[in-house]
């Protein structure tokens, strides 16, 4: 079952606001607080929240003046531009917690490349969660016996189910897992006990991991996906190579992680990916390389070479349908290579948010169809 672990970071975002904002927020429902997605604070506007897809006002524009966000910004900063220089040039920050803050103004250039933002006039909250177990409804699909093809496991793990429903994926992958490693029947919960069971799988080649893309569009639960395969992936005794470019899978702030990735997980943060893939392949010898949103022709030079280094591959990318991602420059070509064994299309409908559509393999045969 996927567990929602959110509780303590909100209280991260909290308490940088101004205290009449952040009274307001607290005083919300129990539900919408649950579900807020964004605070998005601009000069002399009222400030918004998204939760669960819906938009609220606070109705404080009257109290948002440039100062008031100067200073939000400052508590966001821990009052040192200096420390988030390179971040700024890119205009986001991550802050503790993992969240990380969008930020508009005047930008100012040196020597014809963006330095800093300043004159702040807007700032952009995107909550970050952690929503344990959200990968098991791919398990069944990415982890396989390494003597199968990889056209040839069914749609075990994978769940038609939309918000907290239960998944079949902890006792389908279970009974993978323990008839790889001779383990008879004995059943275990993918969250809890697998790194026990699966962890010789990996280190005796008797499990693989399929190159798995996932799919959807913006805000639809693919980075949270992605985090959550990672550290089941890592629990099952596979090595994992992080690279976060945007700091939005591990959320590292001040050298930690902000997430559970498991125990054989490594995070190369704030390196850009088609430069990160190669260094951790270099250096921490991964059996995985995980990475967010790829996309340009850097990126898919880098997964090719990942490819060709015989390391696995997770990743995430934009896109609604097979047919769009067939046509689009650079992903045609992967395509057609056949380097990636699972593509997981995620649901578009916000409501549903991290539901698993359709699951092809490189064939594009249907592996599940929601």
């Amino acid at each position: 079952m996927m567990k929602q672990n959110a509780g303590k970071r909100i209280d991260n975002i909290l308490i940088k606001l101004p205290e009449s904002m952040r009274d307001r927020i607290e005083k919300l429902p129990a539900q919408t607080l649950q579900q807020l997605e964004e605070i998005r604070i601009r000069t002399n506007t009222d400030t918004l929240l998204i939760s669960g897809g819906r938009e609220y006002s606070l109705r404080d524009g009257d109290e948002i003046t440039a100062e008031v966000l100067e200073e939000i910004l400052n508590r966001l900063l821990d009052y040192s531009y200096y420390a988030y220089e390179e971040e700024l040039s890119r205009g986001y920050i991550t802050i503790e917690g993992g969240h990380r803050v969008g930020i508009s103004g005047r930008v100012t250039l040196e020597n014809g490349q963006v330095h800093l933002i300043k004159d702040v006039s807007s700032l952009n909250i995107r909550r970050s969660r952690e929503i344990t177990g959200a990968s098991e409804k791919i398990l069944g699909a990415v982890l396989s016996p390494a003597k199968a093809p990889a056209e040839s496991v069914p749609n075990a793990g994978i769940s038609a189910g939309c918000g907290d429903e239960k998944s079949p994926a902890p006792s389908d992958l279970s009974g993978v897992c323990s008839s790889a490693v001779g383990c008879g029947d004995e059943k275990s919960p993918v969250t809890s006990d697998l790194s026990g069971v699966c962890s010789s799988a990996a280190d005796y080649g008797r499990m693989v991991v399929r190159n798995t893309l996932i799919i959807s569009p913006p805000k639809c639960g693919k980075t949270t996906m992605l985090r959550d395969l990672a550290r089941n992936l890592s629990n099952a005794g596979f090595r994992i190579g992080i690279c976060d470019e945007r700091s939005e899978i591990a959320g590292c702030y001040d050298g930690k992680t902000s997430y559970d990735l498991g125990p054989r997980t490594d995070v190369l943060d704030g390196c850009p990916k088609s430069e990160g893939m190669l260094m951790l392949i270099r250096s921490m010898a991964p059996a995985v390389v995980a990475v967010d949103e790829i996309g340009g022709k850097e990126d898919i030079k880098a997964v090719e070479y990942v490819r060709n280094c015989g390391c696995a591959l997770a990743a995430t990318a934009h896109g609604n349908s097979l047919e769009e991602l067939k046509e689009r420059a650079g992903f045609r070509e992967l395509l057609e290579e056949k380097t990636f064994e699972r593509l997981v299309f995620l649901s578009r409908k916000r409501e549903c948010r991290g539901k698993v559509e359709v699951v092809y393999d490189s064939g594009f045969n249907r592996l599940y169809s929601g």
